[in-house]
């Protein structure tokens, strides 16, 4: 996961960074609870000014934008600019994952993304018939960026025809029933962090960096949606901060397991999410 380059910066694996909180879509077992419409979006000053702080102290592998829905930021291109500016050596992947609605509301993306050496990621989130209608003429729209590397993921559980997928299904990650959410109790930490889809997630959010999604979006529940006790021990967690020595950067980016994990299930659950649309949604801009 880590080795020392030559100017003693750490290496990274992944890190990636919410473009928004916000989401157009309601996916159950979101693992930065955006069904529960988090609100918030990042500007490019802001993300200049964390990585500025840390581009100096670490190496990544991968970088990514994401959300929620990137794409509902209309900053999203300066963001990805801002990205390169700092990560402009192809050593570091960058990636932008998006469930697709909203590609066309940013004049440009396809040139930007070329320009800037990112790939673009596109995951597929159910079998519905509706849902599949709007999103296939959108697959198949991106398939035309010259340039650009495109792969579609699957979110929804299922197989479904006429997509390849780069395979990744949907997975468990709290319970959830009646608009609140309850971390699993299973007590084996390590066996959750080997089985967690996250654990090479890392999260820069408030200028510090945080080990996975759940952990650092946790806070920004509503407290009447995680109001079960068994959440208090995870919200004491606080990440890393770029005023931290090269000691405690190290370690913590050599950690592996530790008692945060325990929120997550031990055993991989893989289950359909069912239609992630909203009852009314508004017609995507690639519908007449």
């Amino acid at each position: 996961m880590l080795r020392r380059l030559k100017k003693q910066k750490i290496v990274l694996k992944s890190l990636q960074i919410h473009a928004t909180h916000l989401c157009n879509l309601s996916c159950s077992s979101c693992n930065a609870f955006s069904q529960f419409k988090i609100k918030g979006s990042l500007d490019a000053d802001t993300l200049s000014t964390w990585l500025k702080k840390w581009e100096p102290r670490v190496h990544l592998e991968k970088i990514c934008l994401l959300g929620g829905e990137p794409t509902l930021n209309p900053e999203l291109i300066d963001l990805i600019r801002t990205v390169y500016r700092f990560f402009p050596k192809k050593s570091t992947q960058k990636v932008l994952f998006t469930n697709g609605f909203y590609l066309k509301n940013h004049s440009g993306l396809e040139k930007v993304l070329r320009d800037c050496q990112f790939e673009l990621r596109l995951t597929v989130h159910s079998d519905e018939p509706h849902y599949l209608s709007r999103i296939l003429p959108i697959i198949e729209e991106c398939k035309r960026w010259e340039g650009v590397s495109f792969l579609v993921y699957n979110g929804s559980g299922k197989n479904i025809d006429g997509i390849e997928f780069r395979e990744e299904k949907w997975t468990k990650r709290y319970h959830e029933t009646e608009g609140k959410v309850v971390p699993f109790e299973d007590k084996n930490p390590r066996s959750s962090w080997e089985k967690c889809p996250s654990k090479f997630s890392m999260q820069l959010h408030d200028g510090r960096i945080w080990k996975c999604p759940m952990i650092t979006y946790l806070r920004l529940l509503k407290p009447e949606v995680r109001q079960d006790p068994a959440w208090e021990p995870y919200m004491k967690y606080q990440g890393i901060g770029p005023d931290c020595t090269d000691k405690e950067l190290l370690d913590f980016s050599l950690r592996e397991d530790e008692e945060i994990c325990g929120m997550c299930p031990s055993k991989r659950i893989d289950f359909s999410k069912g239609n992630p649309l909203p009852k009314r949604p508004k017609m995507s801009s690639y519908e007449g």
